[in-house]
């Protein structure tokens, strides 16, 4: 069953959400919003996943993300825009492959107990 499409009655098929909606995403911020403040308040194990053709985290502020929390990790995700479905194998070993990880598991708790 997909998730985004659906059949009709008519044996066509049609998206589940209104495709418009990217519309309002295309003209951009009308002012842009510094989330610096609450990046630096993340205290846990950090990976950011980053779509290499995403047109809302530029490859800049990946890099200034790093350089305030350099322990951060980045996954690239090629051919991808801002988010990545996480539906393609490639996509999911990556994040299950990070979790997999022993130090981001050890870290992951502490953060959750405190």
């Amino acid at each position: 069953m997909s998730t985004i499409s659906k059949k009709t009655k008519e044996g066509t098929y049609q998206y589940r959400y209104d495709p418009a909606i990217v519309q309002e995403f295309s003209k951009g911020p009308e002012e842009d919003i510094n989330l610096e403040p609450l990046w630096t308040l993340i205290k846990c194990p950090t990976y950011i996943l980053h779509g290499e053709k995403s047109d809302l985290l530029s490859l800049d502020t990946v890099n200034r993300m790093l350089e305030i929390k350099p322990d951060t990790q980045v996954a690239s995700i090629p051919n991808c825009g801002h988010a990545p479905s996480l539906m393609p194998l490639q996509q999911i070993s990556i994040v299950k492959d990070w979790l997999r990880n022993d130090s981001n598991i050890k870290e992951k708790s502490l953060a959750l107990k405190k």
